[in-house]
């Protein structure tokens, strides 16, 4: 098996200990999001969402909160990537920064005329309330579908 499946499988056992196996579809959308963004492996968006899982206590009312709380500080939140259009008209590109939440990186990066540049940043990106609705979205609509 490997280190992806491992950790997934790890996930799926610290959200049934948790009593939130609905969940799951937010965390395998957000890890399908990030395939080709990782960094390097210390900061495996997988091996984030553990860990943030592995801090919660089974029954507290407040896991939500506090798992998204952790959720989005999470390192790969920090980096950001965009591309930048250029046109033999334009002197100058427009730049599009890429939004984790909304498209996964393949997506964002398939276009073979473009630039990809990353960058650490002191802040996350999506902003942090972005994270926080976005996760907090996702949450609720698995739990009302269950």
């Amino acid at each position: 098996m490997n280190t992806d499946a491992i950790r997934m499988t790890q996930i799926q056992t610290q959200l049934n200990r948790l009593q939130k196996p609905h969940w799951l579809p937010a965390f395998k959308l957000i890890i399908h999001h990030f395939i080709g963004a990782q960094i390097n492996e210390q900061h495996n968006v997988a091996q984030g969402i553990l860990e943030v899982l592995q801090s919660l206590i089974p029954h507290d009312k407040n896991n939500e909160s506090l798992a998204i709380e952790r959720l989005q500080k999470m390192f790969c939140f920090h980096y950001r990537f965009y591309k930048t259009h250029t046109s033999s008209e334009a002197k100058t590109g427009a730049t599009t920064f890429w939004d984790p939440m909304a498209e996964s990186f393949h997506d964002f990066s398939q276009d073979e005329n473009i630039n990809i540049e990353r960058y650490e940043w002191d802040t996350s990106h999506p902003a942090p309330d972005i994270i926080m609705c976005w996760f907090s979205e996702h949450f609720n609509n698995a739990l009302t579908l269950n």
